[in-house]
C-alpha cells in the first residue's frame, strides 16, 4: 500500500500524464480505496459478532496482520524493478488495480464469517468457527441443551453432540460441582487443549474423541447422572455429570 501513495507524489513531481491516465489513475486509486474501506468494515463486523469468542478472536487479528505483510509481498514480488522516477504511468494504474484485487479476495474471504444463519453448508461439522454465535443458545426456551439421550433399561447413552451448540461439562468424582474434575467435554478450545484442567480422563471436544473407553449411565442421583468409565466392557471408574444434560 504504501509503495502506490509513494509512487502517485512521486510521478506528480517527475512525471507528466495525459489527461486520459490521470482519469484512470485516479479511478483507479479511488475504487482501492472503497475496497479498503469495504475490508476495514467487514474485518469490524466479524470482531463484533464474535466478540465473545476470545480465541476466534486472536486468531482474527493475527490472520489479518499477518494478511498485510502477505499483500505487500505480493505486490513486491509482481512488481519487482517498479522504478518511482520513471515514467511508467500505466504501471502506477497496474499497480492500483492489483492491490484492489487483493484486497477484493480479502473481503470475501471474511464474509464467510457473515453468512446467513439459515445457509446450508455441504460439510455442516466441518466449519468451525464459522457462525457458531448464531447458536449459542440453541433452545427457545433457554433450557439446557441435551446432549445425552439414554435408556432406562440398558444405561447406553446416545449422543447429540454439535458444533452449533456452546457447552462446557465436567465429570465429577462426586456428585458436587466442587469436587475433582475428572472429565471434560467442551466446544471451546481453550478448555480442551492440552487438557488445563488436569482432568484425570481427559478433556475432548465430543464423544467421538474418547481415548479408548465409553460411558454407561448407571442411575440419577439428585441433581446428577452417575457415569460408569467403561473400557473393553470393564468398568475402571465413575463420575457424575449434571442431570439437565441428559434426558430419556
Amino acid at each position: 500500500m504504501r509503495y502506490f501513495i509513494i509512487s502517485i507524489l512521486f510521478f506528480s513531481t517527475f512525471t507528466v500524464f495525459s489527461q486520459d491516465e490521470l482519469d484512470d489513475i485516479d479511478i483507479a486509486n479511488n475504487t482501492y480505496q472503497q475496497s479498503k474501506k469495504e475490508l476495514d468494515s467487514v474485518f469490524q463486523e466479524v470482531l463484533k459478532q464474535y466478540a465473545n469468542k476470545t480465541l476466534f478472536i486472536q486468531k482474527l487479528k493475527k490472520s489479518q496482520q499477518a494478511w498485510k505483510t502477505y499483500s505487500t509481498l505480493m505486490l513486491e514480488m509482481r512488481y519487482p524493478d517498479y522504478n518511482y522516477l520513471e515514467n511508467q504511468g500505466d504501471y502506477n494504474l497496474c499497480f492500483a488495480d492489483e492491490i484492489n484485487e487483493i484486497t477484493r479476495k480479502r473481503i470475501n474471504e471474511l464474509n464467510v464469517w457473515l453468512v446467513d444463519v439459515n445457509t446450508e453448508f455441504e460439510f455442516d461439522d466441518c466449519r468451525g468457527s464459522i457462525k457458531i454465535v448464531a447458536y449459542e443458545n440453541p433452545n427457545s426456551d433457554n433450557e439446557p441443551v441435551i446432549l445425552f439421550y439414554y435408556s432406562k433399561e440398558t444405561g447406553e447413552l446416545e449422543y447429540n453432540f454439535s458444533i452449533r451448540f456452546d457447552y462446557v461439562v465436567f465429570g465429577y468424582k462426586n456428585p458436587n460441582i466442587n469436587s475433582e474434575k475428572l472429565f471434560l467435554l467442551s466446544i471451546f478450545t481453550k478448555d480442551v487443549e492440552n487438557n488445563p484442567y488436569q482432568c484425570k480422563y481427559g478433556a475432548y471436544y465430543n464423544p467421538s474423541d474418547f481415548d479408548g473407553f465409553q460411558l454407561k449411565l448407571d442411575t440419577i442421583v439428585g441433581d446428577f447422572t452417575k457415569l460408569l468409565i467403561q473400557k473393553d466392557s470393564k468398568t475402571i471408574d465413575i463420575i457424575y455429570m449434571e442431570k439437565k444434560y441428559f434426558s430419556e
